[in-house]
């Protein structure tokens, strides 16, 4: 079965059916950023990374991500700058598909 990694600043509840779909198909982890806990759901793995808020940016342990990135075989990210972690790790050498989302108007 093919391996997801997904980045996510929050996990919201509306997301969770999707991901829970995902996970029929695939191997899905989830790391985010809440402070909620854990899924109810067992489909999916959810790990909660730490985050700083430094001005306009939330810091975390890049290096976490970039070790967890080679151990799946694609991973989304949210394409939001104020996240540096979750595009920093990708750039260079990859050993992963990447693929960013986003939407047009946020913050």
């Amino acid at each position: 079965m093919k391996s997801l990694l997904i980045l996510q600043d929050a996990l919201t509840e509306y997301r969770r059916p999707v991901l829970d779909e995902l996970a029929k198909y695939y191997s899905v982890t989830v790391m985010h950023a809440n402070k909620d806990g854990r899924a109810i759901s067992g489909n999916y793995a959810e790990f909660i990374i730490p985050q700083m808020r430094v001005g306009p940016f939330y810091l975390q342990n890049i290096a976490s991500i970039y070790k967890a990135r080679q151990q799946f075989d694609a991973v989304i990210s949210m394409f939001d700058l104020r996240w540096p972690a979750y595009i920093l790790p990708f750039i260079g050498k990859r050993h992963a598909k990447w693929i960013l989302w986003g939407i047009v108007t946020g913050k």
